[in-house]
């Protein structure tokens, strides 16, 4: 069985505690070793004070018994046993005299014995099995480990009193944090229910609940337009469906009852009608395979500009036939793309200019190369399209109301397809336009990595003069 993932609240409580824990044994680390150099170093310090002392009350000792002794030396040592020290003395050579300890202690400390500015023997003082410091008489209980059980038994309440401060700080603070967090994953569920109306900001919290909430927001925006959008966009295939099947329909009836004068004209309008349809149908099918690049698009290096050269020739005498004026400027340009794709891309742009440019106006179609992109721009004299409506371009089955009272057929979805198409190639698109001065619709696609060998320099301007005029060479053949 999967186990249950621990609540931001446990994971908070029990982090702060651990890291208060934490905090306290790094202290008491930290305490323990400080305390156990002060602690050395003051035995050390007492020790060679003991030493010093004892040096100079054997030196007074001997000066007055005229040599080292028996007695001086039971003297000197027996006060020293109660304080459990253990002294060594030595003589001017070096030898241990009769009645000191045997054995020099780990750790012990040492001072010279003068008379007259004479050295005459050696003091050397420590304790029982080492260590510099003892306490509590014959006992000899280190005082360094009295010192850290004391300090274990402090840290360890410190510890305790730490976790349980750490722990209502933690629940306080998880509580703060998460309460905005369950209100806006509460709005999330909402909108997975479809209630997309609902805000998710406006309930506090920190800098990034907001923000989260924020986003939240905008997505909940973003599926109210796609609802709306898919909406209209029912309602404008119904409409466009209908509009078309009425006119057959209604000139098949007329046919059927014999009503009609001119039986070849009505079918030729009823067949109109029909291809319509059947236009309007072929766009909503490219319009959903765009919508699934993985399977539409295969990309490979293809030289761009032949074919927007290619394109640009085969539209010449439709502008021709309209007195549009059509030229190109083109550039070398290798980019990672669908041949096919890429032809659909230009032959729409080509058409929308076409399509929306009167009589006696200009369309400039031009390739250059802009960093890491290939970027086609065909710019029209066109009617242009209203900056509240720039928006609105690149959504499906929408044309502008100038753009349905000049043109009565179209559906809507060749300015869409293009950008689905463009994002399937990780490109970009974007539009300029001016009422009454055309627009100009750029399309960016990425250029194909290629060695500096080689086709490598095709994606360079350095061949864009022949290319230039092969280009215009096309469109005025």
């Amino acid at each position: 069985m999967r186990r249950r993932p621990l609540g931001m609240r446990v994971q908070l409580a029990a982090a702060m505690v651990a890291l208060a824990v934490l905090s306290v044994a790094v202290a008491g680390l930290l305490i323990h070793r400080a305390a156990d150099r002060e602690v050395a170093d003051f035995g050390r310090r007492d020790l060679q004070q003991t030493a010093n002392r004892l040096a100079v009350e054997a030196g007074i000792r001997y000066r007055e018994a005229g040599a080292w002794t028996t007695r001086v030396v039971s003297d000197l040592i027996t006060p020293e046993t109660a304080e459990d020290h253990v002294v060594v003395l030595r003589d001017a050579t070096g030898g241990e005299l009769p009645g000191s300890a045997r054995n020099i202690q780990p750790d012990s400390r040492s001072a010279a014995v003068t008379v007259d500015g004479r050295r005459v023997g050696m003091v050397v003082v420590g304790h029982p099995g080492g260590g510099f410091l003892l306490v509590g008489g014959p006992a000899g209980q280190r005082l360094d480990a009295q010192l850290t059980g004391e300090l274990d038994q402090r840290l360890l309440e410190s510890a305790v009193v730490a976790a349980v401060v750490a722990l209502l700080l933690g629940l306080l603070v998880a509580f703060r944090v998460t309460a905005p967090l369950e209100r806006v994953t509460a709005v999330a569920r909402r909108m997975v229910h479809g209630e997309i109306e609902t805000r998710a900001s406006g309930w506090g919290g920190n800098r990034e609940t907001r923000e989260l909430a924020q986003t939240l927001d905008r997505l909940a925006a973003a599926l109210r337009r796609q609802d709306e959008l898919r909406r209209a966009t029912g309602a404008d295939v119904a409409h466009e469906l209908r509009n078309a099947m009425v006119g057959v329909m209604g000139r098949l009836e007329a046919l059927q009852d014999g009503v009609v004068q001119d039986e070849q004209a009505t079918i030729a309008r009823a067949l109109r009608d029909a291809r319509r349809v059947h236009r309007l149908v072929d766009d909503v099918v490219l319009l959903s395979e765009a919508q699934r690049p993985s399977v539409l698009v295969r990309t490979q290096p293809v030289g761009f500009d032949e074919i927007v050269s290619e394109q640009t020739a085969a539209h010449v005498d439709d502008f021709a036939d309209r007195g549009i004026e059509l030229t190109c400027s083109l550039t070398p340009a290798l980019v990672d793309g669908d041949p096919g794709r890429l032809t659909q891309i230009v032959e729409n742009l080509l058409s929308n200019a076409h399509r929306y440019t009167d009589p006696g106006g200009r369309v400039d179609v031009r390739l250059e190369i802009r960093r890491e992109y290939a970027v086609l721009q065909v710019a029209d004299t066109g009617i242009g399209i209203d900056p509240e409506m720039l928006g609105r371009v690149f959504d499906r089955f929408w044309r502008a109301p100038e753009a349905r009272e000049r043109v009565a057929e179209g559906s809507g979805v060749g300015l869409a397809l293009v950008r689905d198409l463009v994002l399937a190639q990780e490109g970009r698109v974007d539009v300029q336009s001016r009422p009454g001065h055309g627009s100009t619709f750029s399309v960016s696609i990425p250029l194909a990595a290629t060695d500096e060998e080689g086709d490598g320099d095709r994606t360079h301007a350095g061949g864009a003069d022949e290319r230039t005029r092969d280009g215009l060479d096309a469109v005025r053949a």
